[in-house]
């Protein structure tokens, strides 16, 4: 199965991928890319099955609903305490870029869809960053923001 693939396989002897280690914390954020993956690998302490069989299967569209209800729920929460917290000085959404200066590359394609990802050099990760839907001056290169 695909999950086996991507959390168990070694590189070499019985060292984990990178993929498998980078799984194994428990504490990572909603931002990590990982952490949607690791929603689906089934705890080491079940002895039965180190990865959960779950496509097509009634478990994973259980696991996808949490899953969904969870990411729902953060974006609530994190709205409300932007509104309580944050005092709003421009509304992109509403105004566009109107009345902002636009110079360089770093905006040149505007604003980006939900879903984009910024890539990054540093060890052995590739993408630093899925981000939501926004304006982003970083998105060619670190270096840009």
């Amino acid at each position: 199965m695909i999950l086996d693939a991507l959390a168990n396989a070694p590189t070499d002897g019985n060292e984990l991928s990178p993929l498998a280690k980078h799984l194994s914390n428990d504490k990572l954020s909603r931002e990590d890319p990982g952490y949607v993956l690791r929603q689906f690998i089934v705890d080491a302490d079940d002895e039965s099955d180190q990865t959960a069989s779950l496509t097509g299967s009634k478990e994973f569209h259980q696991r996808w609903q949490v899953l969904k209800k969870d990411y729902s729920d953060e974006q609530t929460r994190r709205a409300a305490s932007n509104a309580a917290n944050f005092e709003v000085w421009s509304d992109f959404q509403e105004q566009g870029l109107f009345g902002w200066s636009t110079d360089g590359l770093g905006l040149a394609g505007g604003p980006k869809r939900c879903g984009e990802f910024l890539l990054t050099h540093k060890g052995d990760q590739i993408v630093a960053a899925v981000l939501p839907a926004g304006l982003y001056t970083n998105i060619t290169s670190e270096r840009e923001s």
